[in-house]
């Protein structure tokens, strides 16, 4: 996707191929995320649009799959939030509309240069979402240890453990015996046992409904010789290579 950088002709064609939403997409900027805007009042006053007009267009988008709506938690209460659902169209807008007078100036090498961080961040979180559809994916061709519910991230602020909870992807088995947790990391360093320990660890809030958790754990580069060693059947490690191959 990063040709997008140098070529303002495609750069264009993806801007107006969304024009109409542009007001609407703006709203779910990256930069804003953190604020979690959840109500339709919070974001229509956000981009100064009528909460009926925003409301639509929430809708339409929601239809048309251009947003999702995710869940989080703070204890026992649960809050919706929006996000851009398309990797590619979240990077667009974080990255290439911003700069597109300065791309079509034929600058978009220096822009890319000054940018790297900016891309790994996308890049990192996006890699949550690219997992979850390969296990989707996996799911559906009948490859894991039981037939799964949709894998989403869950997120809690204030949990049990006294600390908040990030789980990448969450999914219960159809018969709900079973529940499979993912941890994805896209990083130039080997996934190390205590990543898997802390991943144990968020997963016992819940652990105890099931009578069996698998835990898949992705990563970019590899994993680190303390969880290469171990010998458990429910910790399956899998790395950015192998999730090529087996596509």
């Amino acid at each position: 996707m990063f040709f997008l950088l140098f070529d303002s002709s495609l750069c264009a064609k993806c801007d107006f191929a969304h024009r109409v939403h542009l007001k609407f997409l703006v709203c779910f900027h990256p930069d804003r995320l953190a604020n979690h805007k959840q109500k339709v009042k919070e974001i229509a006053d956000s981009i100064r649009v009528e909460t009926n007009v925003c409301s639509i267009y929430l809708n339409r988008m929601l239809e048309g799959e251009s947003i999702e709506r995710r869940e989080t938690f703070n204890g026992n209460h649960k809050t919706n939030y929006y996000v851009i659902s398309d990797p590619f169209i979240r990077f667009y807008y974080r990255l290439i509309y911003p700069n597109l007078p300065d791309i079509e100036r034929g600058i978009g090498q220096t822009l890319f240069e000054a940018n790297t961080s900016n891309v790994d961040g996308i890049v990192y979180y996006g890699f949550e979402d690219v997992v979850n559809a390969y296990m989707d994916e996996e799911n559906a061709r009948n490859r894991l240890p039981a037939v799964y519910r949709e894998f989403k991230n869950y997120s809690v602020a204030n949990s049990k453990l006294n600390r908040a909870v990030e789980i990448d992807g969450l999914a219960e088995s159809i018969d709900g015996r079973r529940l499979l947790a993912i941890e994805a990391k896209y990083k130039n360093k080997d996934l190390s046992l205590e990543v898997l320990n802390h991943l144990k660890e968020s997963v016992s809030i819940f652990a105890d409904r099931y009578e069996c958790v698998d835990y898949y754990l992705f990563s970019k580069t590899g994993f680190s010789k303390d969880i290469r060693m171990l010998n458990e059947p429910y910790a399956h490690l899998i790395s950015l290579d192998e999730m090529v191959n087996n596509g």
